[in-house]
């Protein structure tokens, strides 16, 4: 019988990845553009980078039905004083420290978003690799898991936590630890929006879990840095493409991905993680990992691939987690932003 029960698993994710870096960038960017539509923040950002006042844009900005972009451009303007960027990306780790940069050496922005997953070695403790999953735990034909349980930490909890440090009014949290945690969040959000990092499968070949698929050997042809199931949904079946730097191209080819999944009907739902609803959410993602992700695990396994079909609807699936990944960060950034005004 093949039962949910949610528990705070860690060790099954070990070895496993993240989402790539480039996947969190495309969140972050949705997030921002919801926040303050695109063309008014390129505006704003170029007037900032010439060093200008933004006279004209300050003209349009006080037409009423622009009230929200104000808001956002605070917003933005908030969360990015209290990111230090340049520090921030000092601190990951030298062999990944590259995708983070222009090919000039200086840090982009965006690729803050990757910050996470280049400090669980050099920073470890709360930003370990076992921060960025929440195991719930797909028993497939299997009843006894009693060998896998570890009560340690979890995604839900470091992003529960990462909260409450930002939003905290003790005045006790330093600047320094609040850049880390706003970056850790911006990282969170998006991980949790992984089906892979929601979910594990337990069963007769692997009674002691598969690690969120990362133990089910695939490869696929035309998809690079996916050598197993976990890592084919790291990389959106593809759809988010590599660059090994953070430079305009890259950011143009994820500034377009941005573009185009904020067209779909996703984007005008409600962010799946909102209010809180943390339970609700960790069921859902857990249901699209059962139903959607996992399949015919076993037969693919065998083969050593997936079937063009299952790419084809992944594909799209992963669409929508990238969007609802972006409108539930913007939700979390606005009301962040909205708890500190008020202090």
């Amino acid at each position: 019988m093949r039962t949910l029960i949610i528990l705070t698993f860690l060790t099954l994710f070990e070895t496993a990845l993240s989402w790539t870096w480039p996947t969190h960038v495309v969140i972050y960017m949705i997030a921002r553009n919801i926040i303050v539509p695109y063309k008014y923040m390129m505006q704003w950002e170029g007037c900032q980078e010439r060093g200008e006042r933004c006279e004209e844009l300050k003209r349009k900005l006080r037409k009423p039905k622009l009230k929200v972009v104000r808001k956002g451009m605070k917003v933005l303007k908030y969360v990015d004083s209290l990111m230090d960027v340049d520090k921030l990306m000092d601190e990951v780790e030298e062999a990944r420290r590259n995708v983070t940069r222009y090919r000039n050496g200086k840090p982009n922005k965006y690729a803050i978003a990757g910050w996470a997953d280049g400090v669980k070695r050099t920073l470890g403790g709360t930003f370990s690799n076992r921060a960025h999953y929440y195991a719930q735990i797909y028993k497939d034909g299997i009843k006894d898991i009693s060998g896998v349980l570890n009560k340690e930490k979890n995604a839900i909890k470091a992003l529960k936590n990462a909260y409450k440090e930002l939003t905290s009014r003790s005045g006790r949290i330093s600047a320094g630890r609040k850049s880390r945690m706003m970056a850790f969040l911006i990282h969170l959000v998006g991980d949790v929006h992984q089906p892979l990092h929601m979910a594990s499968r337990v069963s007769r070949k692997y009674p002691k879990g598969d690690k969120g698929a990362d133990t089910i050997k695939i490869s696929v042809k035309g998809v690079k840095n996916a050598k197993t199931l976990h890592a084919l949904w790291n990389v959106a079946m593809g759809y988010v493409p590599h660059h090994r730097f953070m430079d305009e191209k890259a950011v143009e080819d994820y500034e377009r991905i941005a573009a185009e999944v904020m067209k779909r009907e996703s984007a005008k739902k409600p962010p799946l993680l909102k209010n809180d609803n943390y339970a609700n959410f960790s069921k859902t993602m857990f249901d699209i990992a059962r139903k959607k992700v996992y399949g015919e695990a076993d037969k693919w396994e065998k083969m050593g691939t997936v079937t063009e079909k299952y790419i084809a609807e992944s594909i799209e699936v992963c669409k929508d987690l990238i969007v609802l990944a972006g409108r539930s960060l913007s939700d979390y950034l606005i009301r962040i932003y909205n708890v500190n005004r008020k202090t």
